[in-house]
């Protein structure tokens, strides 16, 4: 192992080492040059100015490699690109200026500091190819922002604040990235205290891109758009897991609805009084259950909104509420039946594509204890019956003769008997693969 002492200046060339320990008044990289750590970087003491590209990777055999830490009363600035492999630890002073942070390892990745430090970063970039629990890049103990002019980008990956915030700081719309592949979105999870914090400063649609991997791996994203210009900040959780278990219990409500999503629920609120009236939509897929309506905690039970738009995030069905006063409400906000009288919900489109989720077209009822007799077929364009279902297993896989059916509409009839009347529901589904 290599330990380099440094005080010099990186022209335009590549420069390898091991580990890069910098004990110097004054270790800089200039524009051009290329810095490749295949262990990792510690800035001891002293300050790093940072124009040029720097690399660290986890190509060594040290214990922990690939991390970038900045230590106490170290000063870091510059407009460069840092590529870190592993964690980024930062204890000191990290002027962000036009500067890119990219963490790009497989395997999960933190955003930390021993001494509480949080880091505000310019252009905040997350890659790799880890699944499950290594998507996550994940804070550790602190909060961390977007700067005022700066983007997030999360691609596919999962930004894990744990019980801490993640703030997005610039107020333009449009600064945070995510890949909308169905079901393979990025996005943003965090847990009771934490949040997701957007600014705003105009009456655009901000897309709060959040979802849980605790459990079952949900997306289910948040537009606002806030009815004035003011600037203001606002917080989305998904809390992916039963309102109950909140103590905010599901058969408390105001009579105005009934099957409450047990599923998941969101956290939603704004800090300024008076800029946080806005149109609220919340994302779901028909899997869910059957909703028509928006409920919200109100101190000691559910209240329904009324008049909800049905409408749609990408890939996703929503339900919208014109003025949602989001300073002035408690933060829970649930899917709600405000539909007394409706029986079933039958998906429009579903991915028989062998992913996690919407791998079988199946309906969905709003209490399956109280129907009988349940019977789906499902007809090619051409007529032809090439599906038959029974009870609470009637799905279709998408296959017809043990082969994959062609993408295409698909014409369906579902019979079921309930509080003795039998009951006939004839529909289109589309299959996507």
């Amino acid at each position: 192992m290599r330990l380099i002492f440094l005080l010099l200046v990186l022209l335009p060339f590549d420069f390898y080492t091991q580990i890069l320990l910098s004990k110097s008044q004054d270790f800089i990289i200039n524009q051009g040059a290329l810095v490749i750590v295949n262990g990792g970087v510690e800035v001891y003491s002293g300050s790093m100015i940072n124009d040029g590209f720097l690399q660290v990777t986890k190509n060594s055999n040290l214990i922990n490699p690939g991390d970038f830490k900045i230590n106490q009363l170290v000063n870091i600035s510059g407009n460069g690109y840092y590529k870190i492999e592993q964690d980024w630890i930062n204890n000191g002073l990290f002027n962000c200026n036009q500067s890119t942070v990219e963490l790009y390892g497989d395997m999960k990745q933190f955003i930390s500091s021993t001494l509480n430090v949080s880091t505000t970063f310019h252009d905040l970039i997350l890659s790799g190819n880890g699944l499950n629990e290594n998507r996550k890049k994940e804070l550790d103990g602190v909060n961390s922002s977007i700067d005022f002019t700066g983007k997030l980008i999360l691609n596919d990956r999962e930004l894990s604040t744990q019980t801490n915030s993640f703030y997005v700081l610039n107020p333009i719309n449009n600064c945070v990235y995510f890949d909308q592949t169905f079901q393979d979105e990025g996005f943003v999870s965090s847990l009771s205290p934490g949040f997701f914090w957007r600014s705003t400063n105009n009456n655009f649609a901000y897309i709060f891109p959040v979802g849980s991997s605790d459990g079952v791996k949900r997306f289910r994203p948040v537009v606002l758009n806030p009815k004035l210009q003011n600037n203001n900040q606002f917080g989305v959780r998904l809390n992916n897991y039963d309102a109950d278990s909140d103590l905010y219990n599901r058969n408390l409500t105001d009579g105005l609805s009934k099957d409450l999503n047990p599923y998941f629920y969101h956290s939603i609120k704004g800090t300024d009084p008076i800029a946080s009236i806005v149109e609220l939509k919340i994302g779901y897929l028909g899997s869910d259950g059957i909703f028509n309506g928006i409920a919200n905690w109100n101190q000691n039970n559910w209240k329904s909104f009324l008049n909800e738009v049905p409408s749609s995030i990408g890939n996703y069905i929503a339900l919208s509420q014109n003025e949602v006063d989001l300073y002035s409400l408690f933060h829970p906000f649930i899917l709600a039946n405000t539909d007394l009288s409706s029986d079933v919900y039958v998906p429009n489109t579903f991915t028989p594509d062998g992913q996690e989720f919407n791998n079988i077209f199946s309906p969905v009822f709003s209490n399956i204890n109280l129907y009988s007799a349940i019977e789906l077929y499902i007809y090619n364009r051409w007529g032809e019956l090439i599906h038959v279902g029974y009870g609470q297993e009637c799905g279709w896989d998408g296959y017809y003769n043990f082969s994959i059916c062609q993408d295409g509409v698909y014409t369906w009839k579902l019979n079921y008997h309930k509080g003795g009347v039998n009951k006939t529901l004839v529909g289109h589904v589309n299959l996507i693969k």
